[in-house]
């Protein structure tokens, strides 16, 4: 009974979905319109938090899987829980005297911390989008329950604004780090090509240019980002190839179908997509890279 509720559940979110994606696929202009039409407002507002309520509990699930396996592995290389690991993990890697074993937990613990971190901000845009669509309801039901238009057009083009907004932010951000990265190249670049520097003094002068950087996270520039999701993928794709049901149990099967599932795709979307003749990897990649389906 109830894995049948919780299939037909998820039908209503795919049918909802289809009908958000229509309405975004829609010009400008259309979708002002529709937006502008009280009864049509309180509708795709409706759609937008049955969808995006769907899309934040499956994301705090699946972050929440992923961090219990980071924490595992997070204890065996001595750090309590609550303290991040990180450092310590990189640490690890980069020091020539650690063992395979110690680089191996090392790298488990990154690849479960970056699944988690995504599923994190999955929930982030979840929580944002669904007060959008709070505000795309709000706005209509002031205006058809007897308060003025410009008010119920205020409250839902605050809504709108702050979804624009946002975008705004999250592109500038990434610009900028994609920008100072560059710049930082050629400067460290130039700095090594330098014939009047020694070793010391191309040091000093690449860590001034570092230092210089800090404004932005550089570790989260597009390049850094896409190789870490290649590094997920990768990792996951050829655990499957290796896993053996003669050997290994259910949990084990149960464990590496949560790490797949955190990349954004489900194994019977996996399926559909081998089905077509599609790249596997590459939609994993793709579903790691976006915030909203």
């Amino acid at each position: 009974m109830a894995a049948a509720l919780a299939k037909s559940g998820k039908s209503v979110v795919t049918m909802l979905r289809g009908i958000l994606s229509t309405v975004n696929s829609m010009s400008s202009a259309s979708i002002a319109l529709a937006h502008a039409m009280p009864g049509m407002g309180i509708a795709i507002g409706a759609a937008e938090v049955v969808v995006r309520t769907f899309d934040l509990f499956e994301a705090w699930e699946h972050a929440d899987n992923m961090r219990m396996r980071k924490q595992d592995f997070k204890g065996r290389f001595g750090v309590v829980a609550g303290k991040g690991g990180s450092s310590k993990a990189e640490a690890i890697l980069k020091d020539a005297t650690s063992s395979a074993v110690q680089k191996e937990e090392a790298e488990e613990y990154l690849h479960f911390k970056s699944l988690q971190y995504v599923q994190d901000k999955n929930a982030r845009r979840a929580l944002l989008n669904i007060g959008i669509g709070l505000g795309e309801i709000a706005g209509d039901v002031a205006t058809l329950g007897g308060a003025s238009a410009p008010v119920g057009m205020g409250i839902k083009l605050g809504a709108l604004c702050t979804k624009i907004g946002a975008t705004i932010v999250r592109n500038l951000k990434q610009f900028g780090r994609d920008m100072v990265d560059k710049s930082r190249q050629k400067k460290v670049a130039a700095i090594n090509a330098d014939p009047t520097l020694d070793a010391p003094a191309k040091a000093a002068k690449i860590k001034e240019v570092e230092d210089a950087t800090t404004i932005f996270n550089l570790n989260k520039t597009s390049a850094k980002k896409l190789a870490g999701y290649k590094s997920n993928v990768t990792t996951i794709l050829t655990r499957f190839a290796a896993f053996d049901a003669a050997t290994q149990d259910k949990m084990a099967w149960m464990h590496l179908v949560h790490e797949f599932e955190a990349t954004g795709v489900r194994l019977t979307e996996a399926k559909a997509i081998l089905d077509k003749g599609e790249n596997l990897g590459v939609a994993m990649i793709k579903a790691l890279q976006r915030r909203e389906k």
